[in-house]
């Protein structure tokens, strides 16, 4: 079979790559590293814990990059069982085995032709089934189940995983040919408790969270925000968000999100306040004991959090690259931070959806 066309050049317009850039400087050094490669024909290798939008990161390569016409076909290694995996990626014939469809099933290699493949948790895998995926991305033929035919394939490889794949290659877990045909550009999304952008991130999930309800601002008390900042976050954005929604339901009439609001077990990932002090790397100490902040409450008509909003100490030639810019203060403490434009973080909620 002829394989798709993927050469068109990617449509002029707002990248979907930019929209992940909230002002972190580790995501900002992986869309940077990202977008030098679109287009080339490299494998992209994404690590990270689980929760930290890996699969949000394929989809936009994939809208930024020439295949964006092209199918994109995501499949996760870990939720499909080890004796179905098999005929999931590559496909069978009528017949090829008990319980087989009839006139058989295209595989997910097949699916993907023209476009883009993401192997979500690669690292799950069946060892037996890796030597199998190697030839597919060493031949770009496919040959599926009970069939003596092979399929010509034209598709873009993108996996990702929260497993150290080189330790499981010492175990004998993963194929170390495997691993080297794969990363050819390997980048690590930072987890929530690393990154400098959360009071961003808050803003954008309470924002969803206001148009999505009854439409009245939603607001963090100083010290649940407070709390946030300290917290581990082992499920990072998909433990924010559903948080979030979950608290946004059971606010009072004044729409604030405090304490009692949150769940028993989000106090289970919070350090002992006299064993570590809050975090430093996102939100520094005021220099006055004066200093007193307000709730963070979302105003949707302003675009941002009602706080301590002063303005930038930046000129104005510096102001035009920078939709808008915040000194927040909470709880004793203040961080100033230039937010994006706010279709830029809002990309990073709808995966939570």
């Amino acid at each position: 079979a002829a394989t798709a066309p993927a050469a068109q050049q990617p449509a002029a317009g707002l990248s979907r790559l930019n929209y992940l850039d909230t002002g972190d400087p580790q995501v900002a050094s992986v869309i940077a590293k990202v977008h030098k490669v679109l287009g080339k024909d490299i494998p992209i290798l994404i690590t990270g814990e689980t929760g930290t939008g890996k699969e949000l990161l394929a989809q936009a390569i994939h809208n930024d990059s020439p295949r964006r016409d092209g199918p994109f076909v995501a499949v996760n290694c870990a939720s499909i069982p080890e004796t179905l995996i098999e005929s999931e990626l590559f496909g069978y014939e009528e017949g090829a085995f008990t319980g087989a469809r009839r006139k058989g099933a295209i595989g997910k290699l097949l699916q993907a032709n023209g476009g883009t493949l993401f192997l979500d948790e690669i690292g799950d895998m069946p060892y037996p089934l890796q030597m199998r995926l190697l030839r597919v991305l060493q031949e770009r033929l496919v040959n599926p189940l009970g069939s003596t035919k092979t399929i010509a394939v034209d598709i873009s490889i993108i996996c990702a995983t929260h497993r150290d794949l080189r330790e499981m290659i010492a175990q004998n877990r993963f194929r170390e040919d495997l691993y080297y045909r794969l990363n050819g550009l390997v980048v690590r999304l930072p987890p929530l408790r690393d990154r400098t952008d959360l009071a961003i991130v808050v803003q954008k999930m309470l924002q969803r969270e206001t148009f999505a309800g009854a439409g009245r601002p939603l607001s963090v008390a100083p010290e649940v925000m407070a709390l946030f900042v300290r917290s581990s976050w082992p499920g990072n954005f998909r433990q924010l968000g559903n948080l979030l929604r979950t608290a946004a339901a059971m606010v009072d009439d004044d729409g604030e999100i405090r304490r009692e609001h949150l769940p028993d077990d989000f106090f289970d990932d919070l350090p002992d306040d006299d064993a570590q002090p809050a975090r430093t790397s996102r939100i520094s100490p005021i220099g006055s004991s004066r200093s007193r902040a307000r709730s963070w409450r979302y105003n949707g008509k302003n675009g941002g959090f009602i706080a301590s909003m002063n303005s930038c100490p930046a000129s104005r030639a510096a102001r035009s690259t920078v939709s808008s810019c915040a000194a927040f203060s909470v709880a004793g403490f203040s961080h100033s931070t230039a937010l994006p434009a706010a279709s830029a973080a809002s990309a990073y909620c709808a995966w939570l959806s």
